[in-house]
C-alpha cells in the first residue's frame, strides 16, 4: 500500500508502512493520512517507476531527496528548507516500463515537530525527482514527524493575584507551569477579600502563534477552551478548585523560535467579571510537551468529562 500516490509514474512506499502511526491531516479539502516519524529515526522505502501509460522516455537520472521546509503562508508559497539530503537512484539508464528502487535515509535529523497552524507550516517530505530528456518530473511524499521529550527537571508553580484596592483579593495558584499533551492541569482560586458583587469568572487557554522577523512580525490568537468556574457571589475565605484535561484540545508542543521563523506558545487566561460587567484579566505562559506518541492506547484515571469543578 502506498502511503501517497497521485501519479501513476511515479509513486512511493514507505517501509512497514501498515505498522506506522499515523497522522490525519486536511490537505486541500481532502484528509490523508500521514506515517509519523521522530528525530533520529531511518526512513527507507521503494519507489515505484511506471510507465504503462506514458511514453517511455531514456531517464537521465533519478533522485531523491530528504527535506525539512517551513512555509510562510503569507509569502505566497515561498519555502525555507532547513534540511536537505540527495542521493541518486540511477544514473542515466532506459528505463523499463516498471521499475523499483529502494532508498534509506539513515537517523534522520528531526529536531523540529511538524506544525500545521495559520500563517507557518513546518513539514517534512521525500521528494522524488526524474530528469528525463525533455522535461522533469517531481513528486513529494509527505510525512509527519512527533518527538518526545523528557519531562522538565524543574517545573515551577504559577501563583497569580487578582486585586482591587479596598475592594477584593484574589489568588490563584496552578500546581504547576509545564504540562505534557495528556495532561490535567489542578489549582485553586482563593478569595481574601470580597467586597465587591462578581458576576462570575472564567479560565481559557489561548494558543499565541507568531511569524515573521525584524518589523514584519504577525501574531495570531486563538481561544481552544472557555469555561465557567464560578457563577454567582462568592464571600471571603471561599475556594474554588480547578481541574481541566488536556486530552480534549487540539493543543501542540510550545514551538519556541523556530528556524528564526515562528513561535507558537500557550497561556492561561483568568477573567473576573462583576455586576457592573467589568472584567478584569490575568494571563500567564504555560508550555506544553510531547511525552507520549499514541494518546489512543494510554489509559487514563480520569473520567472522560472535559471539566470539573466544586465550590466549597
Amino acid at each position: 500500500m502506498s502511503s501517497k500516490k497521485q501519479k501513476k509514474f511515479i509513486s512511493l512506499i514507505f517501509d512497514n508502512f501498515e505498522n506506522l502511526q499515523k497522522k490525519e491531516i486536511s490537505d486541500k479539502k481532502k484528509k490523508k493520512e500521514l506515517p509519523i516519524f521522530s528525530d533520529g529515526e531511518t526512513i527507507s522505502g521503494t519507489v515505484i517507476i511506471d510507465q504503462k501509460h506514458n511514453k517511455k522516455q531514456i531517464i537521465e537520472k533519478i533522485q531523491i531527496q530528504f527535506i525539512g521546509q517551513i512555509r510562510m503562508l503569507y509569502e505566497k508559497g515561498t519555502t525555507h528548507d532547513f534540511i536537505k539530503i540527495t542521493k541518486n537512484l540511477n544514473e542515466k539508464n532506459k528505463i523499463e516500463i516498471h521499475q523499483e528502487y529502494t532508498f534509506n535515509f539513515q537517523n534522520c535529523q528531526m529536531k523540529y515537530e511538524s506544525y500545521h497552524g495559520i500563517n507557518a507550516k513546518l513539514d517534512y517530505l521525500i521528494r522524488v525527482i526524474i530528469q528525463k530528456q525533455s522535461k522533469t518530473d517531481t513528486q513529494d511524499f509527505k510525512i509527519w514527524v512527533n518527538n518526545i521529550k523528557k519531562a522538565p527537571k524543574k517545573n515551577d508553580s504559577i501563583k497569580m493575584e487578582v486585586g482591587i484596592p479596598n475592594s477584593l483579593d484574589m489568588r490563584i495558584g496552578i500546581e504547576k507551569s509545564k504540562f505534557h499533551l495528556l495532561d490535567v492541569v489542578l489549582g485553586e482560586v482563593s478569595y481574601l477579600k470580597v467586597k465587591i458583587r462578581l458576576k462570575y469568572m472564567e479560565v481559557s487557554i489561548i494558543k499565541r502563534e507568531v511569524t515573521g522577523t525584524g518589523t514584519i512580525i504577525y501574531t495570531e490568537s486563538e481561544t481552544l477552551t472557555k469555561f465557567e468556574i464560578m457563577d454567582g457571589s462568592v464571600v471571603k475565605g471561599e475556594k474554588i478548585p480547578i481541574r481541566f484535561f488536556l486530552e480534549s484540545l487540539n493543543i501542540t508542543p510550545t514551538y519556541q523560535n523556530i528556524d528564526n521563523k515562528f513561535s507558537v506558545n500557550y497561556y492561561l487566561n483568568i477573567v473576573l467579571v462583576d455586576e457592573e460587567n467589568r472584567r478584569y484579566f490575568k494571563e500567564c505562559e504555560i508550555y506544553f510537551f510531547r511525552n507520549s506518541l499514541d494518546s489512543k492506547n494510554k489509559k487514563t484515571l480520569f473520567s472522560k468529562s472535559f471539566f470539573e469543578f466544586s465550590q466549597k
